[in-house]
């Protein structure tokens, strides 16, 4: 019986203690974030001194860029590279040869991969 009591104060104990690390975390965000606002409020200040006729909410924001391909998802190329070389025995894989394991990889089952089958 004592090991059970025992077995729930520790993890009660972890509990609290990851609660108290969140609870940092979502502190120091907002700090972060109050930094962030303050630096936006400022350099909208000098917008309106630069440009007094300009509407700050026109203004454009950054965009997410898109794919541009609509076979590969962003990353998944160069994942695709450092993963053949680092599978390959020689130390060196041919444009080819990563061209064919590439659309083999992308290829679903049942469907043609581009070609492949006749390299």
């Amino acid at each position: 019986m004592g090991s059970n009591n025992e077995s729930k104060k520790i993890t009660i104990n972890e509990l609290i203690r990851l609660r108290g690390d969140l609870l940092y975390e979502i502190g120091e965000g907002e700090k972060q974030l109050a930094n962030k606002e303050r630096q936006v409020h400022h350099l909208n200040n000098v917008i309106k001194l630069m440009a007094p006729n300009a509407t700050l909410e026109a203004l454009p924001r950054r965009r997410v860029r898109k794919t541009t391909s609509v076979y590969w998802e962003r990353g998944q190329i160069r994942d695709h590279i450092y993963d053949s070389l680092r599978e390959s025995r020689s130390g060196g894989v041919s444009p080819g040869e990563m061209a064919t394991t590439g659309m083999r990889a992308r290829a679903g089952p049942g469907e043609r991969s581009c070609g492949v089958e006749r390299l």
